[in-house]
């Protein structure tokens, strides 16, 4: 939110060198935290779930820069209005990805305790409610 106040103002290069930087101490943190037992074999593992993951989003980010680029050749002020109406519609899934997070973190904790039929309960509660 703060970086887009940032940018708003013309200033587009200070928080993208910002995001470089914490992408770079990310991933030395992560070489050193991270892979200190990294197995070999933790590679394929971590690609049948990342690399799903990864063509998911960027998909979506994908449609949002052809959205923006369409909306941009209307001109300026459709595409304030579409900035603003999208933060406004980011409103309405707060509570949905809040909910989401924390079932996540349940699931997860009780996946790793071996309480599979809590996880599985837990889960099925939340898709109910959700």
């Amino acid at each position: 939110m703060d970086t887009g106040i940032i940018r708003s103002t013309g200033n587009t290069k200070g928080p993208m060198l910002v995001a470089v930087g914490m992408n770079l101490v990310h991933i030395l943190g992560n070489s050193v935290a991270g892979f200190s037992h990294f197995r070999p074999s933790a590679a394929g593992e971590v690609a049948k779930v990342g690399l799903p993951m990864f063509f998911s989003s960027a998909s979506w980010t994908m449609s949002q820069v052809v959205i923006f680029s369409l909306v941009a050749t209307m001109g300026a002020e459709q595409l304030a209005a579409r900035t603003y109406l999208n933060t406004l519609e980011s409103f309405s899934f707060l509570a949905g990805w809040s909910f989401a997070m924390a079932v996540q973190i349940q699931v997860a904790h009780l996946f790793g305790a071996g309480q599979m039929e809590r996880a599985y309960r837990s889960l099925y509660k939340a898709l109910f409610w959700g």
